[in-house]
């Protein structure tokens, strides 16, 4: 009898250097709150806020003390993203476009769902 290689049971694993969908982006959310998930939207939230997690809807276990947040939280957090997304695009005198997903090639509003 022979014993299965390592080889054997990783053989589906990957690394890519390319950002992940967060579990909390959930569809509630990219409908009623943040908008359409892009990798080039969630670079910029990480980079303005961050935030890699969205305790919105509920918590998340070992992020934010396991504690969702407030409305006011997420309320001054969409405030603050508006904020930084407008300053961006004024800066660069062009607006950020999502790069991948159901809205590729649109711009990015903050709160903007874009159906298929």
């Amino acid at each position: 009898m022979s014993i299965p290689t390592i080889d054997a049971f990783f053989t589906n694993l990957y690394n890519t250097n390319k950002l992940v969908r967060p579990n909390s982006w959930t569809s509630w959310i990219e409908r009623y709150k943040l908008g359409n998930y892009s990798t080039a939207y969630y670079q910029f939230i990480i980079e303005v806020t961050g935030e890699t997690e969205f305790p919105i809807q509920s918590a998340i276990p070992g992020y934010n003390n396991g504690e969702k947040w407030s409305s006011a939280y997420t309320e001054a957090f969409i405030a603050n993203l508006k904020q930084e997304l407008k300053a961006r695009n004024e800066r660069e005198k062009t607006p950020l476009l999502h790069d991948d997903g159901t809205a590729k090639d649109k711009e990015i509003v903050i709160g903007k769902y874009y159906p298929n």
